[in-house]
């Protein structure tokens, strides 16, 4: 699964050789692409399945800095995972890190836990011919405060094997195929074992193995897709052991910049009432204050159907853009935090604008922020108005 989150942060540069393909990473200043994969996985605890799911990684990235080939790439993380038949945000990560034009990264902070593979694919010095191999260490990280509550990550290593595989077609384009294996073997320290006691159950030991087939386009130099698979398995300081494996397959866009300030005009232009339109630092927000629930409710009002659709109509003029819905709740006493009715109403616009086909079901994520995020004073009726308001964000990639 992890190593979807790394395999398509840049472009490709492909130089045919009469003695093979060089691979090479290129690194422009300004190169934007975006990462969609969709991970099918199976938890289990001592063989009994515990539960399935489906996981939506996207990753939008962009090179600030590049030089001599090299390139400084600023990477957002967003996690999603499926709940009752749509994709609802679960984690959002920022960072930044060097890569060179072999592959080989630096400068990730260590608390972070994305990318979760790293050095992943690293090539080879030397041009390759079809069923050519080589090898590269890399490494997985493994965040025990997600799965078990303990703040610290775990670095995995491990010695990659790679084979080019020659020519392949994916989606119709015809591209170079990669195969790459790799497996690991870690057990605790007992220094770590000390300092996890505390939680009473830890991980002693961790196993896993991956294989995934990388495909990209020699002819204009972009990676297009990878398909894998996985399983890794936890054992406890108890005993029992929690294993995870499944099924993943992604693909990379590379879109035009989004022009935020015409896109904001031409929102404007249409004088939605109780619309605003600003640019963020994903894309361009449509606020929908005062979008009208029945009370503790996410069913809208009759006649508020008729905002949503005068707001399909702009996405309609921009379909390749993926959106986000998140909702908001007003602030009143004794009401609590207003997050799963937040959550709730910001699946009803999503519902709505996937029911319509203004959007495919992987093209919209869905989060609720209850009251933590307020644009005005929720002490009046008319701050806690603006405040009930749904944002849709038409991101950059």
């Amino acid at each position: 699964m992890g190593l979807i989150l790394l395999l398509f942060f840049s472009a490709f540069l492909l130089d045919a050789q009469e003695d093979g393909v060089l691979l090479r990473y290129s690194h422009e200043e300004g190169d934007l692409w975006n990462i969609v994969s969709q991970v099918q996985q199976t938890v289990t605890e001592n063989g009994e399945v515990l539960y399935e799911t489906e996981i939506l990684n996207k990753i939008s990235a962009q090179v600030t800095r590049a030089r001599n080939g090299d390139g400084l790439i600023a990477n957002t993380y967003s996690i999603a995972e499926k709940s009752d038949g749509r994709y609802i945000r679960s984690s959002e990560h920022l960072v930044s890190y060097a890569r060179d034009v072999r592959g080989r990264v630096s400068g990730i902070p260590q608390n972070s836990p994305v990318p979760t593979v790293r050095n992943v694919p690293v090539f080879p010095e030397n041009p390759l011919l079809p069923g050519e191999e080589w090898e590269e260490s890399g490494s997985e990280i493994f965040d025990l405060n997600l799965s078990f509550g303990i703040p610290t990550t775990i670095i995995v290593r491990f010695l990659a094997h790679y084979r080019y595989l020659g020519r392949a077609e994916f989606d119709g384009v015809e591209c170079e195929k990669i195969l790459v294996n790799y497996a690991y073997n870690w057990a605790a320290k007992p220094t770590e074992r000390r300092a996890w006691e505390s939680w009473n159950i830890y991980p002693v030991a961790i196993q896993g193995q991956f294989t995934d087939e990388i495909y990209f386009d020699g002819n204009v130099g972009k990676n297009r897709g990878v398909s894998g698979t996985y399983s890794y398995a936890f054992h406890m300081s108890d005993g029992s052991t929690i294993g995870y494996s499944g099924t993943s397959h992604g693909r990379a866009d590379y879109p035009s910049p989004l022009d935020r300030a015409a896109l904001v005009a031409q929102i404007e232009s249409h004088e939605l009432e109780g619309v605003k339109a600003q640019s963020v630092r994903e894309g361009v927000r449509l606020s929908l204050e005062d979008i009208r629930f029945l009370p503790d409710s996410a069913q809208m009002l009759p006649g508020e159907e008729e905002k949503l659709e005068r707001i399909a109509k702009i996405l309609l003029e921009h379909p390749e853009r993926d959106i986000v819905v998140v909702g908001h709740t007003a602030k009143i006493p004794g009401a609590g935090d207003g997050q799963e009715l937040s959550e709730q109403r910001a699946r009803t616009v999503a519902n709505y604008f996937l029911s319509n086909s203004v959007r495919q079901l992987e093209q919209v994520v869905v989060r609720g922020e209850g009251h933590q995020s307020p644009v005005a004073d929720n002490r009046t009726e008319a701050g806690r108005r603006q405040n009930r308001r749904v944002e849709i964000t038409i991101l950059e990639n």
